[in-house]
């Protein structure tokens, strides 16, 4: 026969058990952990590229209709002689010199258009001048009054006068004038200052390149270059670097000739 327990014991024993529960005796599971948002790595923006400016080139020459005529015409009295095309018509067109109404170096082109600059007034002596065209397909001209030379390029339907950097017209000696320089060339593709320095009964001939900027507007020289040493005074070298000339072109091939 079993024993059964009383209700008083039976209470007691779901007492006990409810006692265990609320003060924590049954394990309680641990929390889930709350997954963790990995940023990405921050990374520093990269530098925005800088703009790098196209090398400049030349101006072109006008185009084949060649330039508009103008009011301006070669004066009445001008020394002129035809000299290639400065225009880009494929027609060749007249440098001219004058001493009036005022002392000035232009061209006429064969399209009926008149372009001209000043020359120096300050020497008592003859102003000699041609046009020529560099390697780079620009035109110059070059010109002189035996004591300094001018330099201008044709750009764009004008002459542009190359100047210093204090913009002042950039001086080129001639006949050494001012002990820098006998002559005035080009070589190259640069217009040039020549130095024939003679040493006992010989030469030696330097020359220093213009580095232009496109338009031809501003000049500064470059390194000197030698071109030549113990040189006779009847080589072609020393010739040249005692003359005005561009290449092939001299004044008395391809200029112009006016005495005040």
């Amino acid at each position: 026969m079993s024993k059964r327990l009383s209700p008083i014991a039976v209470l007691a024993t779901v007492g006990i058990a409810v006692a265990m529960f609320v003060s924590g005796c049954t394990p309680t599971p641990a929390p889930t952990p709350t997954p963790t948002t990995t940023s990405p790595p921050v990374t520093s923006p990269s530098a925005t590229p800088t703009a790098t400016t196209p090398p400049t080139t030349p101006t072109a020459s006008p185009t084949a209709a060649g330039c508009a005529p103008t009011t301006a015409t070669m004066p009445a009295g001008a020394i002129p002689r035809t000299t290639i095309d400065v225009d880009g018509d494929g027609l060749a067109d007249t440098e001219w010199v004058t001493t009036t109404p005022s002392l000035e170096f232009g061209v006429t082109t064969a399209s009926g258009a008149t372009y001209s600059f000043p020359l120096s007034t300050a020497a008592p002596t003859a102003r000699v001048g041609f046009i020529a065209r560099l390697n780079d397909h620009r035109i110059v001209a070059l010109t002189d009054d035996n004591r300094s030379a001018s330099v201008h390029f044709f750009v764009s339907c004008g002459w542009v006068t190359t100047k210093d950097s204090h913009g002042n017209q950039f001086p080129l000696d001639y006949n050494d004038f001012a002990s820098t320089g006998s002559g005035v060339g080009c070589s190259l593709g640069y217009v040039v200052q020549f130095q024939a320095t003679m040493t006992g009964s010989t030469y030696t001939v330097t020359k220093r390149p213009l580095n232009l900027n496109a338009t031809g507007s501003f000049a500064s020289f470059g390194p000197p270059v030698t071109v030549g040493t113990g040189l006779a005074a009847s080589d072609s070298r020393v010739t040249v670097a005692q003359s005005l000339t561009c290449e092939s072109v001299t004044v008395a091939n391809g200029g112009v000739t006016v005495s005040e």
